[in-house]
């Protein structure tokens, strides 16, 4: 069972449905023999002229029944196999089942919100860095693959669209988590400049691992001026991606976020002189 369990695993990312699929292929089997210990046979006078009738018919009738038992256990057996999500690529079919050669730029946000967790093994900078790994080993191998940190101010870990994928996950792996703040919108310009390379496979796919953190997601206009947060520019720039490229999120952020920031100052007064009460507007989220 092991070993047939690793073949799954090699060739499928969820083998356990795989496995169960095959399992479910054998209902319809179990279901026919059922179905024809049901009946019990009683012979009669008329009875004679029915089974004269029956076995004209009996193997076009029995040919039917095998066809009909076999499209069900296939039924069963695909269902599984396509919930299982088979790894064409790693196989080489993935050029037989209409399958292109993809660029995947995965856009990670290392800000200071990301290092928020139970304990420093479960944070979410430590779940984005396990689902970028998985991504990139998803890919086959004439895939090519380019890494961005959405810390402000975005930058590239992997310049140019890498094939060596073992090296793009080295590179992932030795990541830490930053002190800036976020700007997702700047990282996904980034990613339109990979995606526009003419040498960029016809494939592009863009992956966005983050968290839920407020400021990078809504805008919020900051100081007297009016200044606009980097979030400001995230909207145009989903937009501008989605016109190239398939844009997924993965969301690694915690499902109910017990912490509180300070993420805006603003004093009533231009000047704080002494012996004087300064009144300052905190904001809390």
């Amino acid at each position: 069972m092991a070993i047939h369990m690793s073949i799954l695993a090699a060739v499928f990312i969820s083998p356990a449905l795989a496995a169960a699929g095959a399992g479910l292929a054998s209902v319809p089997i179990i279901i026919h023999l059922l179905n024809r210990r049901r009946f019990r046979r009683v012979i009669w006078a008329a009875m004679e002229w029915l089974l004269a009738a029956q076995r004209k018919n009996a193997r076009r009738i029995r040919i039917e029944q095998l066809l009909l038992l076999l499209i069900r256990c296939l039924i069963m057996l695909l269902i599984g196999f396509a919930l299982a999500r088979p790894i064409l690529g790693a196989m080489g079919l993935g050029h037989l089942f209409g399958q292109t050669r993809t660029v995947r730029v995965v856009v990670i946000d290392d800000s200071y919100s990301m290092n928020y967790g139970k304990n420093s093994a479960a944070t979410s900078f430590a779940k984005a860095k396990a689902a970028a790994i998985q991504l990139v080993d998803m890919l086959d191998r004439d895939d090519a693959v380019s890494v961005i940190l959405a810390g402000s101010p975005a930058r590239k870990l992997i310049d140019d669209p890498s094939y060596e994928h073992k090296t793009v996950k080295e590179a992932i792996q030795g990541l830490k988590p930053s002190a800036r703040g976020t700007d997702l919108g700047g990282a996904l310009k980034l990613a339109r400049t990979v995606l526009d390379r003419k040498d960029s496979p016809p494939a592009k796919q863009v992956v966005l691992i983050a968290d839920r953190s407020r400021s990078a997601w809504q805008p919020q206009a900051t100081g007297e001026a009016g200044d606009q947060a980097p979030a400001e520019r995230l909207g145009p720039a989903i937009e501008e991606i989605t016109r190239r490229a398939t844009l997924n999120m993965i969301d690694v952020g915690e499902e109910d976020p017990s912490n509180l920031a300070i993420t805006n100052l603003i004093a009533r007064h231009a000047v704080a002189g002494a012996d004087h009460q300064v009144y300052i507007n905190a904001t809390v989220n």
